[in-house]
């Protein structure tokens, strides 16, 4: 037992180093120099807050009173962090509160005793309830009681191009 409680601290103390090491990393620095640009002194309208957990740094950035995604305070954001080359990005709408949560991962690589360090950036976008441009649409109801399921619709979303129809000559003829 004091062995398993051994190895369990210095895995804790590992991964604390692991943590520590990816954070003095030059990708670390520009995502969290990103976040400190973004949030400013946060009279924009943006906030930010960040953790860390074992080895994994969880940054949070709240972008609010939008009036559409396409808003520029929301462009920048979401392009800096593009650039920096995320691993992986998620999207999801909570549109029971106007929100959508854009999620980036960003791998650092394996430590020598094999923990590997993760950042993961949220930018949750809050478009305001009385916005112009994006509506709350009801597409269903919960089961057994009965609550409405939403969506968000956005008219200053860009919507794909339908895909040409492919006619036969002889329609021309």
């Amino acid at each position: 037992m004091i062995d398993d409680l051994l190895n369990d601290n210095r895995n804790a103390k590992r991964r604390i180093q692991a943590s520590n090491d990816m954070l003095k990393t030059a990708k670390a620095a520009k995502i969290m120099a990103l976040v400190a640009a973004t949030v400013g002194d946060g009279s924009g309208g943006i906030t930010s807050y960040h953790f860390m957990s074992g080895e994994r740094a969880y940054v949070n950035v709240h972008v609010k009173d939008l009036n559409g995604f396409k808003d520029e305070r929301l462009a920048t954001i979401l392009t800096g962090f593009e650039y920096l080359g995320p691993d992986d990005t998620t999207t999801e709408d909570n549109a029971a509160y106007f929100i959508r949560s854009i999620r980036f991962k960003f791998k650092f690589p394996e430590t020598d005793w094999g923990v590997t360090p993760d950042v993961y950036v949220t930018v949750e976008a809050k478009i305001k309830n009385d916005s112009e441009t994006c509506e709350r649409v009801v597409v269903g109801m919960t089961d057994p009681k009965p609550q409405p399921i939403y969506k968000l619709v956005c008219g200053d979303e860009v919507q794909p191009e339908p895909a040409p129809v492919a006619l036969p000559l002889s329609d021309f003829q």
